[in-house]
């Protein structure tokens, strides 16, 4: 999937979403400048993310999902559905939450469930190892030792929130084959991340920079200015739901 394949597929969401096709509100993908493209291309790339790992997201999922590997029809239909805001896809290991930090703690127990499953493999295949070994074993998870990992992708207020925290220090100490990857564009829908924390958006952007030096197996990031509105279009749109919309919804 290249940068001309996932601004088509949003341009058709947009298409749709403009002519009154989808009745829910989306969360588009895409940046100004293809900032957002072009990084997210370069992490599945050096990543080699594959169906075999397990990807989170929230509800700016659509670019995710396709370089995921979901196949561009199904996740039109899903769209269509209006369920763009979770996208979810058991055969791809997708999984997104609209809520912030929704999907940090059960990425965690994910990741700390594959740790799991691997020392168990390991005990019984590698009985023979001696303690020290399999420590130093241990000590180079998540990237070297274990073929499934997991990934999540979250913004700059999430970023700036406890509960990552709690869990990035938790991943770490306890070496789990997790990666964090942050797309800052400085808003929390429409509010202002630095605003918000006191900071300007340089600092923001050292945080992210030392944290990615410090825990580049663990961590990684880019800054982009989004294209489209928090949700939506940026066109108002006077197709609302009809009666027979909202019977056949069971509303």
């Amino acid at each position: 999937m290249d940068i001309k394949q996932l601004k088509e597929f949003e341009e058709r969401v947009v298409e749709l979403f403009n002519n009154g096709e989808i009745k829910s509100p989306v969360h588009l993908s895409g940046s100004v400048d293809n900032t957002c493209e072009n990084e997210l291309i370069r992490i599945f790339k050096e990543n080699n993310i594959s169906k075999d790992d397990w990807c989170f997201s929230t509800y700016r999922s659509h670019y995710h999902a396709l370089l995921k590997g979901i196949d561009k029809n199904w996740l039109l239909d899903w769209i269509k559905d209006n369920k763009s805001i979770h996208v979810m896809n058991k055969e791809q290991k997708f999984f997104t939450s609209a809520i912030v930090g929704g999907c940090l703690p059960i990425t965690l127990g994910v990741a700390k469930g594959l740790k799991l499953n691997s020392q168990s493999v390991s005990e019984e295949n590698q009985s023979h190892l001696d303690k020290k070994f399999v420590t130093s074993t241990e000590d180079s998870f998540p990237h070297e030792s274990a073929d499934t990992k997991v990934y999540i992708f979250i913004g700059d207020m999430t970023f700036m929130t406890g509960i990552f925290d709690e869990c990035f220090r938790y991943a770490i100490n306890h070496k789990l084959p997790i990666k964090f990857i942050i797309e800052c564009n400085y808003l929390s829908t429409d509010t202002d991340t630095a605003e918000v924390w006191g900071l300007s958006r340089m600092e923001i952007n050292n945080m992210l920079k030392s944290m990615k030096e410090e825990y580049p197996n663990y961590f990684d990031y880019f800054v982009y200015e989004r294209k489209y509105p928090h949700y939506g279009t940026g066109k108002f749109i006077d197709k609302i739901w009809s009666k027979e919309d909202v019977k056949s919804k069971g509303f």
